[in-house]
């Protein structure tokens, strides 16, 4: 994004957010293109989805020409795709409209858990909470590894211990309600296809009890065909993200601490 002389380039940063743990971490970086120092730069009106919620960046006083300075802002975007759109008002009344629509991988953060409570939490999750198909992969697949790196670039997920050879384990909870979102990558060894299966608590009806269409706004939900579709994808291309951008701390979850998230 760029106007009145600012421009605008954001990251996720998949870092934990200080001001609540619901919120993505977003980066802003503002550099000042134009021929005269920018000065109050600072979050104007938003324009967010019911739900949704934003902690502004710091105010920047002045941004000499041609400086650099990074700002940083948090959203929960309530387990929701919903594109963020607010305004940044510069020190003479300039506004800049700003609208980021986050990729369903970055609203997740990785959990590590015994492999036995995977396959249990995973049992649960079958019918509508359950997405499954078949992927050609790219030569740039050939290896668990290069397999493990397109699975993190698509999402912010941890690998799990497998005791399966062929088998590739991965879990993350959603940032706002923590529902869980497992993903398998199953791959015989050499073989050029694998099928991935997403297990995912977030989900919906297609039709009311009415028989009308859901309102459109649901259909931004984190689903495991949403999901499922963002992997896949991702397995076929060559590279999205930067490598710094890949993994952040993974919680560490007990069958305690799913009794306690679903009691």
């Amino acid at each position: 994004m760029a106007g009145g002389g600012l421009s605008v380039s954001s990251r996720f940063t998949r870092s934990p957010h200080l001001f609540s743990p619901a919120m993505v971490s977003i980066e802003l970086t503002f550099t000042n293109l134009g021929a005269d120092d920018i000065t109050d730069i600072k979050v104007g009106s938003k324009n967010l989805s019911p739900g949704m919620s934003m902690h502004d960046f710091a105010p920047v006083s002045i941004l000499p020409i041609g400086a650099t300075l990074p700002g940083t802002i948090g959203v929960d975007f309530n387990d929701s795709t919903h594109p963020l759109s607010f305004e940044i008002v510069l020190g003479d009344e300039r506004n800049c409209r700003v609208i980021l629509k986050p990729p369903v991988g970055e609203l997740v953060r990785p959990v590590i858990m015994p492999e036995a409570l995977f396959v249990t939490e995973q049992n649960k999750l079958r019918g509508m909470n359950e997405h499954s198909g078949g992927v050609t992969l790219p030569p740039t697949c050939g290896n668990q590894k290069q397999l493990c790196q397109r699975v993190f670039e698509a999402a912010n997920v941890a690998a799990i211990p497998s005791t399966e050879l062929d088998t590739l384990r991965f879990a993350g909870q959603t940032l706002s309600s923590k529902s869980l979102v497992l993903v398998t990558v199953k791959r015989p060894e050499s073989a050029a296809q694998a099928n991935i299966s997403i297990n995912c608590e977030k989900m919906f009806d297609s039709v009311e009890s009415d028989g009308s269409l859901l309102k459109p706004e649901y259909f931004d939900l984190i689903t495991p065909v949403r999901f499922y579709e963002l992997c896949t994808s991702n397995l076929l291309m060559y590279s999205r993200v930067t490598a710094e951008n890949i993994s952040s701390p993974p919680d560490r979850l007990t069958s305690d601490d799913r009794k306690h998230l679903t009691s």
